[in-house]
């Protein structure tokens, strides 16, 4: 220990002199409370002061969430490791993760002190569950070729329709406006929405668990999707939204059933089914 080998050599050299004693050890979380995702690592560090100790161990209890003053269960202690700055200071470090909501309360000892005692809160992350689109395909013209009263030629329109979003590209006609809307796994604090162009657009949503947006769709296009729940957790992964313009184009039938001649009566019910 550097510290004490400053202490000894001081004394040797100056016997007389009055040589200020090894100060006690004193450990500084570099973390507070903490709040951390599940299956997420978190590396807790401690700064040693004075005498620096052989060991330090992080110590881990998990708390009863019913009741903040008691325990559910024995500790868990990790051996820290130790590393030294250019400065000449010391510090220990050890990383965890955990594998399911809870609370745990966490602090470091060594033989002879221990730290104040701190909180993590261990908290699903935030995840998009469902993405429905409702699409408003473009009006066409009308099939008998008819014109407006000011020679404009007469258009129909089309009923909107929904559709689920799945990992294959929702296929819409051109021009078509797509509303979307998004199902979280719990309350958000807030949704991003990276559109076509890349840019980033931030969504606030004080603890609503969906949130909605639109595009125009004029070619193929991705977009992602994520946020922040109202512990400050952000999605581990994006959703991805994609679409793909499809041309316009009469609809085409084949005959499913029956598959081919069939023999009936003249007073049988025989069932007829097209896939489009």
């Amino acid at each position: 220990n550097v510290l004490y080998l400053s202490s000894y050599l001081a004394r040797l050299v100056r016997p007389f002199s009055a040589v200020e004693p090894v100060p006690a050890t004193v450990l500084t979380p570099a973390t507070q409370d903490i709040v951390a995702g599940v299956d997420t690592p978190v590396r807790l560090d401690v700064e040693v002061q004075g005498r620096v100790p052989e060991s330090v161990e992080l110590v881990l209890t998990r708390r009863d969430p019913n009741d903040a003053n008691e325990s559910s269960g024995q500790a868990e202690r990790i051996r820290m490791t130790p590393t030294t700055n250019a400065d000449g200071k010391t510090s220990f470090t050890a990383t965890k993760s955990f594998d399911a909501a809870c609370r745990l309360e966490y602090r470091f000892e060594t033989p002879d002190v221990r730290s104040d005692p701190h909180a993590i809160r261990v908290c699903e992350l935030p995840s998009i569950q469902r993405v429905v689109a409702k699409v408003f395909p473009p009006p066409v013209p009308e099939e008998d070729g008819d014109r407006n009263a000011d020679g404009a030629p007469a258009v129909q329109a089309i009923q909107p329709y929904e559709q689920e979003v799945t990992d294959q590209p929702l296929a819409v006609l051109p021009h078509s406006r797509v509303e979307f809307e998004a199902q979280a796994s719990m309350p958000m604090r807030e949704a991003v929405v990276v559109g076509p162009d890349g840019q980033p657009r931030v969504q606030s949503l004080d603890g609503a668990d969906h949130f909605g947006f639109e595009v125009t769709a004029d070619q193929p296009s991705s977009i992602q999707l994520s946020g922040t729940s109202m512990d400050g957790l952000t999605s581990s992964e994006t959703k991805e939204v994609k679409s793909a313009v499809k041309a316009d184009e009469p609809p085409q039938f084949k005959l499913v059933s029956p598959e081919g001649d069939y023999l009936t009566t003249d007073v049988a019910s025989v069932p007829i089914a097209f896939e489009v």
